[in-house]
């Protein structure tokens, strides 16, 4: 699988001058951007086997860290989510994996109609039901993986760094053993994450420069903004009270003890100066 790190650092700074903002606007408050964080591209298909009177037989959603971007069917082909102006940018994305979605459907239409004939336990024409995974991190594929289930009885996974299968419930060996051995499957498999996986490391990097420059720093020359310097205009009357309040005890300690000293024969005329 590719993810040079050096194709990664040369697509950072193609992105320095190409911080495009409609992009950011999209996925900026929702994306934890940064160069170290783990991101995901995800697709989810349903397959079912192709009828006369039934012309949709297949239907796929993809998402970038779990927000919905992409919509796709064989009657209406692919069309973005979301607001299409601000999705320009990503053109490149969605391109690449709307092409290996409509060739993989085709791929996995004719599968399913393979195991119709193989399966008891599945009454009826089967559905497929099939979830991509890959995660990034420093622009190159940490996980990659393709999950099968047919007709909710039988679920199995493809790792595809490992290349190995693995039975998520018993799977009978003849419907393992056609998907094992389908070279053609397996090469479409891998090489539909591998080959989008430039486009959407470049689309990771755009979206982190956009979300790296609206939340730099300020500038630390400008004054700091009036909400932040509430305490002159509450600490001063506080001062002024205290003064006051700390006089007038004073001054009645000072009145108490004067007339104190007068004594009982004065008791109607107060001896002191107030």
């Amino acid at each position: 699988l590719p993810g040079d790190s050096s194709q990664a650092l040369h697509h950072f700074r193609i992105c320095l001058n190409m911080c495009p903002m409609a992009l950011c606007s999209q996925f900026g408050t929702h994306l934890h951007v940064s160069l170290t964080d783990v991101h995901s591209l995800s697709c989810n298909l349903i397959i079912r086997s192709p009828t006369k009177g039934e012309p949709l037989w297949y239907e796929g959603q993809c998402s970038v860290d779990g927000i919905d971007f992409l919509s796709s069917n064989n009657v209406n082909k692919s069309r973005p989510l979301g607001n299409q102006e601000k999705m320009a940018n990503a053109t490149e994305v969605w391109t690449c994996v709307t092409q290996w979605i409509e060739l993989l459907g085709q791929d996995l239409r004719d599968k399913v109609s393979e195991i119709k004939v193989h399966t008891t336990k599945t009454s009826g024409h089967p559905t497929l039901w099939v979830t991509m995974l890959s995660k990034y991190s420093h622009g190159q594929i940490i996980s990659a993986s393709w999950e099968f289930n047919i007709s909710e009885n039988y679920s199995f996974i493809l790792d595809l760094k490992t290349m190995k299968w693995k039975l998520i419930n018993p799977v009978p060996g003849d419907i393992m053993k056609e998907w094992k051995d389908d070279e053609t499957l397996m090469k479409h498999l891998n090489l539909s994450i591998a080959e989008c996986s430039k486009k959407f490391n470049e689309f990771l990097n755009q979206t982190f420069l956009c979300f790296y420059r609206s939340t730099r720093a300020p500038d630390i020359t400008q004054p700091p903004p009036a909400s932040q310097v509430p305490y002159k205009e509450v600490l001063i009357p506080v001062g002024l009270i205290i003064s006051i309040i700390f006089i007038i005890f004073i001054c009645l300690c000072v009145k108490r003890m004067c007339c104190t000293q007068g004594g009982e024969e004065q008791r109607g005329v107060s001896s002191c100066p107030w």
